[in-house]
């Protein structure tokens, strides 16, 4: 089954935040936290319900520890 239309504005949304990650100069800002809730809801405000939202940024927030604490 493709994705569709909706599942791939929300991987579209993780690609994005995630490829901020990489172009980054400083990756312990606290800043990235903010902008994954900020960025989350404006891709994807009125896509998904609020709580699948909160969801997929809470993982992006574990993935983002687990890339920033990789040494």
């Amino acid at each position: 089954m493709k994705p569709n239309k909706n599942q791939l504005l929300v991987i579209e949304s993780i690609r994005s935040t995630i490829g901020f990650w990489e172009s980054t100069n400083d990756l312990d800002s606290p800043t990235h936290l903010c902008d994954i809730d900020e960025c989350t809801m404006a891709d994807l405000g009125g896509i998904l319900p609020d709580d699948k939202i909160s969801q997929l940024c809470d993982a992006l927030q574990t993935l983002y520890f687990i890339i920033k604490n990789t040494k």
